[in-house]
């Protein structure tokens, strides 16, 4: 792999200012100067740039979209640890940090608003942009500064930066997770193990991802590690995952063992616990993992022991040995049990305080954020929420991640093909080789795992799209030739490059411009556009490749495709982010909360204004619409919640009811003195678009081989039909004007007005 572009980028980075210019300036002054002028390079101004738009694109118009389901929750939880009434750690909500944050934003902001609900989440959207900074010297200028340009405009990592749920500050820590390692191989500092692990303990009181975080990242270290001073190790690891499925799915299966004990996720005090502990340990599915775990770890002991690892740990550590950069690091870590000190200690600064809502939650908090967050979420797996399909973050990241995904797949195989030819140096892998090879590994098993997982959710999406920037953006400058420099690599050859870039260029747009009246016809007929315009493109760029040679057509093409895909990826976040943020024609918008609710509120506000002088009007909802009703009704002392409406007539003084319409027959007996508004409440993507792909119950029954055979026939079956037209233009359509095929589902409200109000309702209704 070629490490020599990673030096700083092309552009004099420092110029020592004449001392005429600064005489008769005072020393301090001057030396103030001096290191302004050799501190703003364009490097430097490049990202300062990057961070002003992404202050721009996260903060700008926040509290426009209805707040969804769950922001709903999270913002009047934090509001009400705001107003001092408290707040107990529910792992149903994930980590506590969330709301200790969100609360001070509100006593900063002086007040509980949609927008400032979104405030801490834009922050570190915005913040998230500039960490790449940190790994120039180690991945590359130019590559950190593309990597920064592709979280800036990544349309999910954009959109999500803008939610008020976990993911925002999640992606920042994980990717300090990463610059901390990495920092750390290359500069040995053990204060970097302490950046990943401290921002790691942040991952674990924000959210139970942080146990995927620690796999991916903790086998990796494991791996490399037994790779380089133990194969045979490494091979016995691999038992470990085959033992645990005998002992805790296969064996139980074929003698017929009771079932594990449920979870006490609900109510998982200290005796629940224990009891569930006891339990446990005595099931014979995890005495038999138990026992299969003991012998494992003698078998990998006896290994190590066999192979010396410790003796060449400490002979590395004392400089008798050489190895990789990350072996190196591992083993010449100052005073290890200080540095292990430090981490315990980090840990409970930080978790304590926080699980147990500084000190007023003792010592429930404690359980509900170790054992109960751990048990809820395992519980979870079987729960499947959402019910999407293994492939759903298949059919998603190619929509809104082109770019990332195109070379993020070329940087794998590139690198599965690099690591073969290695395989007999990895012990001199330098600190690059080891990040990218970290990377892939990052890239790799957060698309297994979160496609496995049985809850997938859009804004999950965000944790696989990062590592696939970061990847492809280090691949793909390098492969363009980019860290080497642009004129050198842009200029050096035969005349007329630019005119099959252009003639290039022509094409696509016909396409577009011949697609766009073609692929909306009601029924389209013949060969599509993109067909002929693809054939055109294979012609020029067939010329192109024995008029220039395959590599310099290569990258002239590569640089068309990546600057057109740009364009579509800023309008996809624009998109996605301002247009249809809250209309759910975007498959990454989930059960979204329609407009209607708002606008619905802020007619009852003015209502309650008109005749009550303030937000005094009665109001009754009911469980069907409590989220997000409950948040948006906060500051209505007189509304009232009844688990199914109203049971009798509602007294006179009642001029609100809003039921969902499950319960709109119990309650029509009681209303003749009301009228009736029926809204949309919820509304979301039409998922039989990419559902029948594979159709569910065509895999109910079937055993895990016959279950392969089907999804391939299905895959297979699905890309033959694409040869359509019909299915070419349907898939047109929603790719660049995001018309889905199907209509907007939708869960529906009611909303009664008191007749002698309806015409102040609908004069301030919107």
């Amino acid at each position: 792999m070629d490490r020599s572009t990673i030096r700083p980028i092309s552009i004099p980075a420092t110029r020592k200012a004449s001392s005429t210019r600064l005489r008769g300036v005072s020393g301090s002054l001057s030396r103030a100067m001096a290191w302004l002028h050799d501190a703003l390079t364009v490097e430097v101004l490049l990202y300062a740039l990057f961070v002003v738009a992404a202050t721009a694109t996260r903060f700008w118009d926040l509290g426009s979209r209805a707040l969804h389901h769950d922001e709903s929750l999270h913002a009047y939880f934090s509001w009400i640890y705001y107003e001092g009434r408290g707040y107990t750690h529910d792992p149903m909500m994930h980590g506590p940090l969330l709301f200790h944050m969100t609360a001070l934003a509100y006593k900063l902001l002086g007040g509980a608003t949609d927008a400032a609900a979104r405030v801490v989440p834009a922050l570190f959207g915005t913040v998230t942009v500039a960490l790449p900074y940190l790994l120039r010297r180690q991945l590359g200028s130019v590559s950190m500064l593309v990597a920064s340009f592709g979280l800036l405009i990544s349309p999910q990592i954009w959109y999500y930066g803008r939610f008020a749920r976990n993911e925002a500050w999640c992606v920042a820590f994980t990717l300090l997770i990463f610059i901390g390692i990495v920092r750390w191989m290359d500069s040995r500092n053990p204060a970097w193990i302490h950046v990943a692990w401290v921002n790691w303990v942040l991952l674990f009181v924000s959210k139970e991802i942080s146990f995927i975080v620690l796999f991916i990242f903790g086998t990796f270290i494991g791996g490399a590690l037994f790779l380089a001073h133990s194969k045979k190790s490494l091979a016995w690891l691999t038992l470990l995952p085959i033992g645990a499925l005998l002992g805790m799915v296969i064996l139980p299966k074929v003698l017929g063992w009771a079932s594990l004990p449920a979870i006490p996720f609900e109510d998982p005090s200290w005796e629940k616990s224990v009891g569930y502990a006891r339990t446990m340990l005595r099931s014979p599915q995890v005495l038999s993992t138990l026992g299969f775990s003991a012998m494992w770890a003698l078998g990998l002991g006896m290994l190590v022991w066999r192979d010396r690892v410790l003796r060449q740990g400490r002979e590395i550590g004392s400089g008798l040995r050489g190895a990789n950069a990350f072996s190196e690091a591992f083993f010449r870590t100052p005073r290890v049990w200080l540095q292990i000190l430090i981490m315990v200690v980090s840990f409970l600064l930080i978790s304590v305080p926080l699980y147990t809502s500084l000190f007023t939650n003792w010592p429930g908090g404690l359980f509900s954020g170790s054992l109960g967050a751990l048990f809820y979420w395992i519980a979870q797996q079987e729960v499947q929420r959402g019910e999407q399909p293994w492939y759903y973050y298949a059919t998603l990241e190619p929509v809104y991640e082109p770019i990332a995904v195109l070379f993020g797949s070329a940087a794998i195989a590139y690198g599965l093909y690099w690591l073969a030819r290695r395989r007999g140096h990895l012990r001199s892998l330098d600190v690059f080789e080891i990040s990218y090879a970290l990377m892939m590994w990052w890239t790799v098993m957060s698309f297994v795992i979160y496609s496995w997982a049985g809850e997938k959710m859009p804004w999950l999406s965000v944790h696989i799209a990062l590592p696939l920037i970061m990847i492809a953006s280090v691949w793909g400058t390098r492969a363009l030739g980019f860290e080497e420099g642009w004129r050198r690599n842009w200029t050096a050859r035969r005349p007329g490059g630019w005119a099959f870039v252009g003639l290039a260029s022509v094409i696509v747009l016909w396409i577009v411009y011949r697609m766009a009246s073609w692929s909306l016809q009601e029924q389209p007929t013949g060969q599509s556009p993109l067909v002929y315009g693809t054939a055109a493109l294979v012609l020029v760029a067939a010329a192109a490749a024995y008029w220039l040679g395959p590599r310099a057509a290569g990258r002239s093409f590569a640089l068309l495709g990546l600057g057109m895909l740009t364009v579509y990826t800023v309008g996809s976040a624009f998109r996605l982010s301002y247009i249809n943020s809250d209309v759910p024609v975007e498959q990454a918008i989930y059960v979204q909360t329609t407009p209607r609710v708002p606008n619905v509120v802020a007619a009852m506000e003015a209502l309650s204004e008109e005749t009550t002088g303030g937000k005094d009007a009665k109001i009754i909802y009911d469980s069907k619409v409590s989220w997000p009703f409950v948040w948006y009704l906060r500051d209505f002392d007189n509304a009232n919640f009844r688990d199914q409406g109203p049971d009798a007539v509602p007294t006179a003084d009642v001029q609100f009811v809003l039921i969902g319409v499950e319960n709109q027959e119990k309650v029509k007996p009681f209303m003749g003195n009301y009228t009736a508004y029926r809204y949309p409440m919820r509304w979301w993507f039409p998922e039989a678009m990419y559902r029948q792909i594979v159709p569910k119950e065509q895999l109910e029954g079937r055993g895990p081989l016959e279950a392969v055979v089907v999804n391939a026939k299905n895959i297979v079956s699905r890309l033959i039909a694409f040869s359509k037209p019909e299915n070419q233009a349907m898939l047109w359509r929603y790719v660049m004007y995001r018309r889905p095929d199907g209509t907007l589902e939708s869960t529906d409200m009611v909303v009664y007005v008191r007749n002698d109000l309806v015409g102040l309702y609908n004069s301030g209704r919107y």
